[in-house]
């Protein structure tokens, strides 16, 4: 069996979020939304998948390679946008031999997959489960998914989903598998939420599990006077100093520093995000200085660096180690001083 994860669906409340990343990239939990379905693909026994990527696919190749690390043959293609989606999954589905699982990249699925791919390979006829998120996903023979989409012209890919809908005279027991379509800034904070607390079954997170909603990443500094309110998620090799508050519901990828910053809650903050002191937080996506608010949609960037700032090295797109931000502070410091008693006078 394969599976195709395809272009964001019904997902015009997540624009916004295209002003920081990739589609495919966009963290959830500390990693990309697509990453969580390609590893339910594998854990279901799939371990062919094909990313049909509308964003930046050079950026989402890189990322995945070729699979080898989830143990699995990814493929990532780019969509061509002057091609209808439901033609082009006609003309890829009918090249795929057996029957194809087709996943919205903002989509999080969870729950036995055993049933549908037992029924799957035993019918060719399509399998489109009408559970949370109704027909957001569907099992398809590239064949039938081919004359379907024939039989039924430039539908959208909603549209295609009803129509297989309609022409499978069975289905199978699709009550175990929960699915979750994100459509909004407020169901992507959402989805946060209910990994880190573990309200969503089946997810891996990339941290150590401190205690119920808290977790912490390899390599992480935190100050002990840090007020910590779960759910939340710290990074791989994050530092947080001083004497603020993270959380409820906050999610800081790895390599961020946050520096003395008062508060974080209902927030994103993506790799390479340094925060400066008596900063508050709340409603946001955040990746260096550019800031989505996550109530109003609105993109804007940050007019002052030690505010908000960016720790990505523009030339080799790595992490400054955060002791460089520290002792360039220092340095800024007594080149003040000397200026203030020597200079001045």
């Amino acid at each position: 069996m394969n599976a195709a994860i395809i272009p964001y669906q019904h997902a015009a409340g997540l624009q916004p979020l295209r002003y920081l990343t990739a589609d495919f990239l966009m963290p959830v939990a500390g990693k990309p939304l697509a990453e969580h379905l390609v590893e339910y693909c594998v854990s279901s026994g799939i371990s062919t998948i094909l990313l049909l990527v509308d964003d930046d696919p050079g950026a989402v190749e890189r990322y995945f390679g070729s699979g080898e690390r989830w143990g699995a043959v990814i493929t990532v293609q780019a969509v061509d946008a002057e091609v209808p989606l439901v033609t082009q999954l006609a003309s890829i589905f009918s090249a795929l031999a057996g029957p194809i699982c087709c996943f919205p990249a903002n989509m999080l699925v969870t729950g036995d997959f055993a049933a549908i791919a037992a029924h799957a390979m035993a019918d060719p006829l399509p399998i489109v489960p009408g559970t949370a998120g109704d027909a957001a996903f569907c099992v398809v023979d590239g064949t039938v998914m081919h004359k379907a989409v024939q039989a039924c012209g430039n539908a959208d890919y909603y549209g295609l989903l009803e129509f297989l809908r309609g022409s499978a005279t069975q289905q199978p027991d699709c009550s175990d598998i929960q699915c979750r379509l994100l459509t909004s800034l407020d169901e992507y904070l959402a989805a946060q939420r209910a990994l880190l607390d573990e309200s969503w079954p089946g997810a891996r997170i990339l941290a150590a599990r401190r205690e119920q909603g808290i977790w912490i990443g390899d390599h992480v500094t935190l100050d002990q006077q840090i007020t910590l309110i779960p759910p939340l998620l710290i990074g791989h090799h994050s530092t947080v100093s001083g004497t603020g508050t993270i959380g409820p519901n906050a999610v800081i990828a790895p390599f961020c520093l946050i520096n003395n910053t008062d508060l974080i809650e209902e927030s994103v903050l993506l790799p390479g995000t340094a925060t400066g002191p008596h900063t508050e937080l709340s409603h946001l996506v955040v990746l260096g200085s550019r800031i989505v608010n996550a109530r109003s949609g609105v993109c804007v960037t940050a007019p002052d660096a030690f505010i908000l700032g960016d720790l990505q090295d523009s030339g080799q797109g790595q992490p400054v180690p955060a002791s460089w931000y520290r002792w360039w502070v220092l340095a800024a410091a007594l080149t003040a001083l000397v200026w203030f008693f020597f200079v001045r006078r």
